[in-house]
């Protein structure tokens, strides 16, 4: 929004003054961003000819999943589940590259809102709305490298 622009234009603000007067992220807010940086790593990593995905150019591992893009740019998988009254998400999980500094980032927030689960319950949540590749070993590393799991297991 056009205030929190102006909040961060601040000249030489101290952080917490500014933190006190921007207001929280709304959840359409976060719910666009986090989009928008979806769409901005798949179009790192896999090959787009427009607003369609260059199926040519896929590994045979990706062209298995069946990838199409859908009605908002983001790349989804295919799959049998398309005719089931399940939820988009599930039917159609958003596709992202597993060793990706974004993967590593978005894995490690759903750890911590979820209180720090296991790699098993942490990939099963991961799950319900993205599918990564090489997934279960990204996951258990970024488990294994939480600082607040390490200590509460000493």
């Amino acid at each position: 929004s056009g205030e929190r622009k102006n909040l961060l234009k601040a000249d030489r603000m101290p952080l917490d003054e500014i933190l006190k007067k921007v207001p929280p992220v709304s959840v359409a807010e976060y719910t666009f961003a986090t989009m928008s940086l979806i769409k901005v790593v798949q179009s790192h990593h896999f090959p787009l000819k427009g607003s369609t995905l260059d199926q040519s150019k896929l590994s045979s591992n990706l062209q298995r999943l069946n990838p199409f893009v859908d009605g908002d740019g983001v790349v989804r998988v295919g799959g049998r589940l398309s005719n089931s009254n399940l939820p988009e998400d599930l039917v159609h999980p958003i596709l992202l590259p597993g060793k990706c500094h974004f993967t590593r980032i978005l894995i490690d927030h759903h750890h911590r809102i979820n209180l720090h689960t296991g790699p098993s319950s942490l990939q099963c949540i991961l799950q319900q709305q993205y599918w990564r590749t090489s997934a279960r070993l990204v996951v258990r590393q970024r488990v294994h490298r939480c600082a607040t799991c390490f200590k509460l297991s000493q």
